[in-house]
């Protein structure tokens, strides 16, 4: 897709599918919806689907759409979409703000430790070449000879298919678990760092479609996050 304004377009639909599903991991009814189906022994993907892909979908579409069409943003939606896709890889940068929260997913032990201590070491986020690597494979297809986003409906489709395979150590099985992992057993008290960059994400969002978002954050939370995303613009635009 290089047609800038559907490129706008989609982005503000796909930004306020965002903020609501952002609202919704506030709920504790999604808590339980997200509850792991296994929290003793290792699995990818400890979940029975169902809640877990349509969040997956609208906070992951986003992200997918700027990597596939980032040539046809322009503007404030090329930089903020570009920030909201950068916010996944800055988990050890959040963890670091205060108050700072102790966070060390790659201990020796993480395997077993995450079911002990979630909140410090369940890995809460993403490498800058995981996060491409796993969009590229759930969430664009090529169709016609061209690239697209993946429709909510065929991204469920392949969730389904991925999680009846049953095997953890099913490379695909393995590569969606890590896409999705912070939604796995997802608490704001297990999951902190990605709480943070979900504050970080509904900032970003808001700017994009143009209103404020729902009342989620502790200012204090707001005033942090929103901090680090200007020192990320200003050491883009120093670099630049």
């Amino acid at each position: 897709m290089n047609d800038p304004l559907a490129s706008s377009r989609i982005a503000m639909q796909l930004s306020e599918q965002a903020l609501a599903a952002i609202a919704q991991l506030a709920e504790p009814h999604t808590w339980e919806a997200l509850r792991l189906t296994n929290a003793e022994r290792f699995e990818w993907l400890p979940t029975n689907g169902g809640l877990i892909r349509d969040l997956a979908y609208d906070l992951l579409a986003p992200l997918a759409l700027y990597q596939l069409n980032v040539r046809a943003l322009t503007g404030a939606h090329q930089l903020l979409l570009g920030l909201v896709y950068s916010s996944v890889t800055w988990h050890y940068n959040l963890a670091e703000i205060p108050p700072r929260l102790s966070y060390c997913p790659e201990r020796r032990g993480w395997r077993y430790r995450r079911y002990e201590e979630p909140a410090t070491s369940w890995m809460q986020g993403l490498s800058a070449e995981q996060l491409q690597e796993r969009l590229a494979c759930f969430f664009i297809v090529s169709d016609m000879g061209q690239q697209r986003l993946v429709s909510r409906e065929e991204f469920r489709a392949d969730f389904d298919r991925v999680l009846s395979l049953g095997i953890d150590q099913n490379q695909e099985r393995r590569s969606l678990g890590v896409l999705v992992n912070p939604l796995l057993g997802f608490t704001p008290t297990d999951r902190p760092v990605y709480w943070r960059i979900l504050a970080v994400q509904q900032q970003l969002y808001s700017k994009l479609a143009g209103r404020p978002g729902r009342a989620i954050f502790e200012d204090s939370l707001i005033q942090q996050t929103n901090h680090l995303i200007l020192n990320v613009i200003s050491d883009q635009n120093d670099s630049s």
